[in-house]
C-alpha cells in the first residue's frame, strides 16, 4: 500500500512519483495517494487539481476524498468554521444524492448526524428507505434503527 510509509519518508519525493504514476496509469488508488500526500502537505491547489481529475472518472470517491479533507480542515483550524461547515455540508449532501450502496447511506446518515445536519439525515433515511420492500418487518426495523 502506497500509504503505509513511515512518516520520515519525503513526502515532496512521494508527491512526484505518484503523479508520474498517474500520467502514465491512472488507478484511483493511485489518485487517492496522491491526494492523502497533498493534504498532508497543505496544498490547497493541488488538492482541488487531484480531485477534478478523480470527479472525472469517480466522482464518490472525488466526494468522500473532499469531505475528509474539509472535515479534517474543520476540526483543525480555528477560523472559517462557517464557511468550512457551508462546503461540508454541500459535499454531504451531493455523497447522499449520488451513493447507491447502503451501508453507504447509512455511514452519510451517521456523518449528517454528528455534523449537526438533520435535513441531511433526513434526506439519507428517505434515500435508504428506498432499498428496502415496504411493510416488512425488516423495513420497520432498519428504520427503527436509525
Amino acid at each position: 500500500n502506497l500509504l503505509a510509509m513511515p512518516e520520515e519518508t519525503n513526502i515532496d519525493l512521494t508527491k512526484k512519483y505518484l503523479e508520474a504514476l498517474i500520467k502514465t496509469k491512472s488507478p484511483e488508488d493511485l489518485k487517492e495517494s496522491l491526494l492523502k500526500k497533498y493534504a498532508q502537505v497543505g496544498t490547497e491547489g493541488e488538492v482541488r487539481k487531484v480531485l477534478e481529475m478523480v470527479k472525472k472518472s469517480n466522482p464518490t470517491l472525488a466526494y468522500k476524498l473532499e469531505y475528509e479533507s474539509l472535515k479534517g480542515k474543520y476540526f483543525s483550524e480555528p477560523k472559517n468554521k462557517e464557511v468550512l461547515r457551508g462546503e461540508i455540508r454541500e459535499v454531504l449532501r451531493n455523497l447522499i444524492l449520488i451513493e447507491s450502496r447502503p451501508e453507504e447511506l447509512e455511514q452519510w446518515f451517521k456523518e449528517s448526524v454528528s455534523m449537526n445536519f438533520p435535513d441531511l439525515a433526513y434526506l439519507a433515511t428517505k434515500r435508504l428507505a428506498n432499498f428496502f420492500t415496504p411493510y416488512t418487518v425488516e423495513t420497520q426495523w432498519k428504520l427503527r434503527s436509525l
